[in-house]
């Protein structure tokens, strides 16, 4: 079978393609193993990091919905869900990433703070007053499509 593969260089996507293909045709000789294996490295850091950015925005959401009742709208429960069903589906896609998401809510809850009380006007002073230190809700909590934080923080 004579099969032309692209290179790494020429098309990133379709080497991809072509290098599924040949594992699982079991084609070991077309296998391009130098740069096979530099390219599954990098996935599992930008998996994480997708994980820790839809982390804080949701975050950031819940403490502005927290914070401003009277703020509240369909756009904002929207944004709010959005990130609930990408945080979903990355979980879906990777089960293996629901051992970090202790240490990624820790990471985003850092940033979400400070974000929140940017998008509030506040100072830094003031947003470190307002909000806790560290995330005042478990993540499988707050990632649920039924938590709506009320009330004071526990």
């Amino acid at each position: 079978m004579t099969t032309v593969f692209s290179s790494v260089e020429e098309d990133f996507y379709r080497w991809l393609i072509d290098r599924d293909a040949a594992v699982r045709g079991q084609w070991y000789d077309w296998l391009d193993w130098k740069n096979l294996g530099e390219e599954l490295q990098p996935p599992a850091p930008s998996l994480e990091q997708g994980l820790e950015i839809d982390l804080q925005v949701l975050l950031t959401h819940l403490l502005r919905w927290h914070h401003e009742p009277p703020q509240r709208d369909g756009t904002w429960q929207a944004s709010i869900q959005n990130a609930r069903s990408s945080i979903a589906d990355r979980l879906d896609d990777s089960p293996g990433l629901a051992r970090k998401l202790t240490k990624l809510t820790r990471r985003a809850y850092r940033r979400a703070r400070r974000s929140a009380g940017a998008g509030m006007n506040l100072t830094e002073n003031q947003w470190e007053e307002k909000f806790p230190p560290t995330c005042p809700w478990s993540p499988n909590i707050f990632i649920r499509a039924d938590f709506w934080p009320e009330g004071r923080f526990i």
